[in-house]
Protein backbone atom coordinates (compact mmCIF):
# COMPACT_ATOMS: atom_id res chain seq x y z
CA UNK A 1 0.00 0.00 0.00
CA UNK A 2 0.96 3.63 -0.99
CA UNK A 3 2.78 5.57 1.83
CA UNK A 4 1.19 8.46 4.17
CA UNK A 5 2.98 11.57 3.72
CA UNK A 6 3.39 11.61 7.25
CA UNK A 7 5.13 8.01 6.82
CA UNK A 8 7.50 9.70 4.31
CA UNK A 9 8.58 12.43 6.21
CA UNK A 10 8.84 10.41 8.97
CA UNK A 11 11.01 7.66 7.08
CA UNK A 12 13.40 10.47 4.73
CA UNK A 13 13.22 12.65 8.13
CA UNK A 14 12.23 15.86 6.72
CA UNK A 15 12.02 18.68 8.21
CA UNK A 16 9.17 21.60 6.67
CA UNK A 17 10.78 24.53 4.32
CA UNK A 18 9.63 28.05 4.20
CA UNK A 19 8.27 28.26 1.43
CA UNK A 20 6.13 25.26 2.25
CA UNK A 21 6.74 21.38 1.62
CA UNK A 22 8.84 19.09 3.46
CA UNK A 23 12.69 18.83 2.83
CA UNK A 24 16.02 17.13 3.86
CA UNK A 25 19.59 18.70 2.41
CA UNK A 26 20.96 14.82 1.17
CA UNK A 27 24.46 16.70 -0.98
CA UNK A 28 26.05 19.57 -0.52
CA UNK A 29 29.57 19.60 -2.73
CA UNK A 30 32.67 20.50 -0.80
CA UNK A 31 34.14 22.16 -4.16
CA UNK A 32 33.08 25.98 -3.72
CA UNK A 33 32.69 28.44 -6.50
CA UNK A 34 32.92 32.18 -6.06
CA UNK A 35 29.80 33.98 -6.83
CA UNK A 36 28.44 37.37 -7.40
CA UNK A 37 26.66 36.90 -3.64
CA UNK A 38 29.67 35.17 -2.45
CA UNK A 39 31.29 31.54 -1.91
CA UNK A 40 28.86 28.93 -2.17
CA UNK A 41 29.01 25.24 -2.67
CA UNK A 42 28.95 24.31 -6.26
CA UNK A 43 26.06 22.21 -6.39
CA UNK A 44 23.45 20.85 -3.62
CA UNK A 45 20.71 18.84 -3.39
CA UNK A 46 17.55 17.95 -1.37
CA UNK A 47 14.32 15.83 -1.42
CA UNK A 48 11.44 17.50 -1.10
CA UNK A 49 7.97 16.78 -0.53
CA UNK A 50 4.75 18.31 -1.52
CA UNK A 51 1.67 17.02 0.04
CA UNK A 52 -2.10 17.80 -0.59
CA UNK A 53 -1.92 20.51 2.38
CA UNK A 54 1.76 21.89 1.81
CA UNK A 55 2.73 23.34 -1.55
CA UNK A 56 5.73 24.72 -2.29
CA UNK A 57 4.28 28.64 -2.75
CA UNK A 58 6.28 30.97 -5.15
CA UNK A 59 9.89 32.34 -4.16
CA UNK A 60 13.08 32.70 -6.23
CA UNK A 61 17.00 31.22 -6.11
CA UNK A 62 19.75 33.16 -7.24
CA UNK A 63 20.54 29.81 -8.88
CA UNK A 64 19.32 27.45 -11.15
CA UNK A 65 17.27 24.79 -10.02
CA UNK A 66 16.72 21.48 -11.14
CA UNK A 67 13.78 19.72 -10.26
CA UNK A 68 13.78 15.32 -10.56
CA UNK A 69 10.70 14.05 -9.76
CA UNK A 70 11.04 10.85 -8.19
CA UNK A 71 7.56 8.75 -7.26
CA UNK A 72 4.12 9.78 -6.14
CA UNK A 73 0.95 11.75 -8.07
CA UNK A 74 2.52 14.38 -10.62
CA UNK A 75 3.81 17.81 -9.99
CA UNK A 76 3.03 21.19 -11.51
CA UNK A 77 5.48 23.17 -11.15
CA UNK A 78 4.64 26.76 -12.26
CA UNK A 79 7.34 29.28 -13.05
CA UNK A 80 7.44 33.29 -14.41
CA UNK A 81 9.74 35.23 -15.37
CA UNK A 82 11.30 38.52 -14.62
CA UNK A 83 9.58 39.87 -17.69
CA UNK A 84 6.25 37.60 -17.28
CA UNK A 85 5.84 35.19 -19.04
CA UNK A 86 4.11 32.03 -17.31
CA UNK A 87 5.25 28.57 -17.75
CA UNK A 88 3.14 25.31 -16.33
CA UNK A 89 4.90 21.79 -16.50
CA UNK A 90 3.53 18.80 -15.22
CA UNK A 91 6.20 16.63 -13.82
CA UNK A 92 5.89 12.45 -13.87
CA UNK A 93 6.28 9.37 -15.75
CA UNK A 94 6.49 11.80 -19.19
CA UNK A 95 8.14 14.54 -17.96
CA UNK A 96 10.16 13.53 -15.08
CA UNK A 97 12.48 16.75 -14.43
CA UNK A 98 12.41 20.22 -15.34
CA UNK A 99 14.95 23.30 -14.99
CA UNK A 100 14.23 26.69 -13.29
CA UNK A 101 16.25 29.26 -14.71
CA UNK A 102 17.75 31.77 -11.81
CA UNK A 103 15.58 34.64 -10.85
CA UNK A 104 12.74 33.20 -12.10
CA UNK A 105 9.96 32.73 -9.65
CA UNK A 106 8.50 29.06 -8.79
CA UNK A 107 6.13 27.34 -7.20
CA UNK A 108 4.91 23.83 -7.17
CA UNK A 109 1.53 21.26 -6.15
CA UNK A 110 0.15 18.72 -6.60
CA UNK A 111 -1.22 18.17 -10.37
CA UNK A 112 -3.96 15.59 -9.60
CA UNK A 113 -3.63 11.84 -10.61
CA UNK A 114 -5.32 8.60 -9.34
CA UNK A 115 -7.82 9.21 -6.52
CA UNK A 116 -5.95 8.51 -3.00
CA UNK A 117 -6.92 9.58 0.00
CA UNK A 118 -5.36 13.11 1.17
CA UNK A 119 -3.13 11.12 3.33
CA UNK A 120 -1.58 9.14 0.81
CA UNK A 121 -1.79 12.20 -1.84
CA UNK A 122 1.65 13.52 -2.38
CA UNK A 123 4.96 13.85 -4.49
CA UNK A 124 8.46 13.37 -4.42
CA UNK A 125 10.83 15.02 -6.17
CA UNK A 126 14.91 15.75 -5.81
CA UNK A 127 15.88 19.34 -6.38
CA UNK A 128 19.39 20.10 -7.60
CA UNK A 129 21.03 23.70 -7.41
CA UNK A 130 23.67 24.79 -9.26
CA UNK A 131 25.64 27.14 -8.04
CA UNK A 132 24.29 25.45 -4.27
CA UNK A 133 21.67 26.91 -2.19
CA UNK A 134 22.21 29.23 0.15
CA UNK A 135 19.22 30.77 2.04
CA UNK A 136 21.03 34.29 1.78
CA UNK A 137 19.73 33.89 -2.24
CA UNK A 138 16.39 32.70 -1.44
CA UNK A 139 13.55 35.26 -1.84
CA UNK A 140 9.66 34.16 -0.80
CA UNK A 141 7.12 35.82 -3.40
CA UNK A 142 4.71 38.70 -1.38
CA UNK A 143 1.58 38.31 -2.77
CA UNK A 144 0.43 41.89 -3.09
CA UNK A 145 4.34 43.14 -4.94
CA UNK A 146 3.84 40.42 -7.33
CA UNK A 147 -0.13 41.21 -8.07
CA UNK A 148 1.35 44.45 -8.38
CA UNK A 149 4.22 43.54 -10.61
CA UNK A 150 2.53 40.81 -12.60
CA UNK A 151 -1.33 41.79 -12.72
CA UNK A 152 -2.72 39.42 -15.33
CA UNK A 153 -1.42 36.38 -13.82
CA UNK A 154 -3.31 36.81 -10.28
CA UNK A 155 -4.99 33.80 -10.33
CA UNK A 156 -1.86 32.22 -10.14
CA UNK A 157 -0.22 34.35 -7.93
CA UNK A 158 -2.88 33.65 -5.37
CA UNK A 159 -3.11 30.27 -5.51
CA UNK A 160 0.88 29.94 -4.66
CA UNK A 161 1.24 32.97 -2.30
CA UNK A 162 -0.08 33.76 1.13
CA UNK A 163 -1.14 37.14 1.99
CA UNK A 164 1.35 39.55 3.21
CA UNK A 165 3.70 36.85 4.18
CA UNK A 166 7.77 36.94 3.18
CA UNK A 167 11.14 35.91 4.04
CA UNK A 168 13.29 38.73 3.29
CA UNK A 169 16.98 37.93 1.62
CA UNK A 170 19.44 38.01 4.49
CA UNK A 171 22.64 39.32 4.06
CA UNK A 172 24.28 36.71 6.03
CA UNK A 173 24.26 33.45 4.82
CA UNK A 174 22.96 30.71 6.43
CA UNK A 175 24.61 27.24 5.18
CA UNK A 176 23.04 24.16 6.68
CA UNK A 177 25.41 21.28 7.76
CA UNK A 178 25.06 18.39 6.35
CA UNK A 179 25.00 15.63 8.50
CA UNK A 180 26.95 12.50 6.87
CA UNK A 181 24.96 9.83 8.70
CA UNK A 182 21.42 11.34 7.58
CA UNK A 183 21.05 8.52 5.16
CA UNK A 184 17.82 7.46 3.70
CA UNK A 185 17.05 3.60 4.47
CA UNK A 186 13.94 2.08 4.24
CA UNK A 187 12.80 -0.73 6.45
CA UNK A 188 13.98 -3.38 4.41
CA UNK A 189 18.09 -2.54 4.99
CA UNK A 190 17.71 -3.72 8.71
CA UNK A 191 16.94 -7.26 7.10
CA UNK A 192 19.87 -7.53 5.26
Amino acid sequence: MRSTAEELTATLRLEPHSEGGWFRETYRAAQTVQTPRGERAAVTAILFLVTAGSMSRLHRLASDELWVHQGGLPLELVTLSPRGELETRVLGDRLPQALVPAGRWQGARLAGGPHVPVSRAWALATCVVAPGFDYGDFELGVREALLSTFPRHAPVIATFTQRGRAVARSAESSRPTLRRDRVIRSKHDDDQ
